[in-house]
């Protein structure tokens, strides 16, 4: 079983998520922000947030940057 992805894994700066009928735009300043509401509406909607660029759902995109993260720190 693979570790669940950390809060920071899934938003970078710029990134645009689609909540319903909104957008959440995540800034350099307010990222744990943008990670706690991505959390809160899907446990509130049982929706799933989706990156805009790619249609990918906040677990999907989780996920695939914590490979890249710890890849990244094995070459440290």
């Amino acid at each position: 079983m693979s570790p669940r992805p950390s809060p920071s894994d899934a938003r970078q700066s710029g990134d645009e998520w689609l909540l319903d009928l909104h957008v959440l735009v995540c800034g350099e300043a307010d990222l744990v922000l943008c990670d706690q509401v991505l959390r809160h509406f899907e446990q509130i909607t049982g929706r799933q947030a989706v990156l805009a660029v790619s249609e990918e759902s906040f677990a999907a995109v989780a996920a695939k940057r914590a490979l890249t993260l710890a890849g990244q720190g094995s070459r440290r």
